[in-house]
């Protein structure tokens, strides 16, 4: 049974590495570290930041489908 949980990222990341992790939208994303995480959309959008030349607002959304979770 899929059971969705739904949660966010707020991150401020270069320009390059944005286009790199756009490559990926709708796919996988292997992440090996310790990743927070909210339910609540606009508390991930407090940690997007500001835009600048260098720099870019990203909102992650992360399905995860708790039903297959090993706990």
């Amino acid at each position: 049974v899929i059971k969705l949980l739904t949660v966010y990222r707020g991150l401020n990341m270069g320009l390059d590495e944005f286009e790199k992790l756009k490559n990926k939208a709708g796919g996988f994303l292997l992440v090996t570290s310790f990743m927070s995480t909210t339910m609540d959309k606009d508390v991930a959008l407090v940690f997007t930041g500001t835009n600048t030349a260098e720099k870019t607002r990203v909102l992650l959304e992360i399905k995860v489908d708790i039903g297959s979770c090993i706990t």
